[in-house]
């Protein structure tokens, strides 16, 4: 038997109000995205507009970048 995490997480900090969404990809055909996670984090403030991007595989790594008050990925 073979069960595939897929589908839409969502994880919050009671104490701070920070919420972090995240995306199990389906693997689908060729495994392309095979354990493919995507997400952001949003603080209490301004709820939608993400802070941080997470990106890897649940198998492997996680990233989490920083992002800019305009959407884009910030150098650290």
């Amino acid at each position: 038997m073979y069960i595939e995490q897929v589908g839409e997480m969502k994880v919050t900090n009671y104490q701070t109000g920070e919420v972090c969404l995240i995306d199990f990809k389906a693997e689908g055909w060729g495994g392309k995205n095979k354990h493919v996670l995507e997400g952001f984090a949003y603080n209490q403030n301004q709820p939608k507009l993400a802070t941080h991007r997470i990106s890897g595989t649940w198998t492997g790594t996680i990233s989490w970048q920083p992002m800019s008050p305009d959407g884009k990925k910030v150098n650290s």
